[in-house]
């Protein structure tokens, strides 16, 4: 436990849900603290960055060609159905897929902790779109849903 990044990221956000829980009856019908959402997106915010940060860390020729995707489809742990489809995409596309990804986790990150509720959202369109597709592709189990979870408290008001 606690080797991967998605470990830690289930009991930062658990610890944080704990933190949502009304202490007494009395108290359900208030709102969340603000404290409290904005923590989450400043959680959504560092695992999305570390994500797309990492792939270039590693230097890893293949994340650096944007040809990983070229591999990740019929390398990965669970994949689905669609990752064999996905596989079949062409090359250009699959280059234009890990760009996007990239564009997504690092600097689309940051608008997750903008003040603007319609940069909020937009981050959050974003990173559904991101969620959606890897799940097509890939079975990550709790990981996306806790992500996708998380992005959803970028649409408050």
């Amino acid at each position: 436990f606690l080797s991967f990044q998605w470990d830690i990221f289930l009991l930062e956000v658990g610890g944080l849900a704990v933190l949502l829980a009304p202490l007494s009856p009395l108290t359900r019908d208030r709102p969340p603290s603000r404290a409290v959402v904005l923590a989450f997106h400043w959680c959504l915010f560092k695992i999305m960055l570390m994500s797309g940060v990492v792939k270039i860390q590693a230097r890893c020729d293949t994340w650096m060609s944007l040809t990983a995707l070229h591999y990740h489809y019929a390398t990965q742990c669970l994949p689905t159905a669609g990752a064999w489809y996905a596989h079949q995409l062409p090359n250009a596309l699959q280059k234009l897929s890990v760009a996007g990804t990239y564009l997504i986790e690092i600097p689309g990150a940051l608008l997750y902790i903008l003040p603007w509720p319609q940069a909020r959202a937009l981050g959050a369109i974003l990173n559904i779109l991101l969620m959606a597709a890897i799940m097509l592709t890939g079975n990550y189990t709790f990981f996306n849903v806790l992500t996708l979870a998380l992005t959803l408290s970028l649409l408050d008001a």
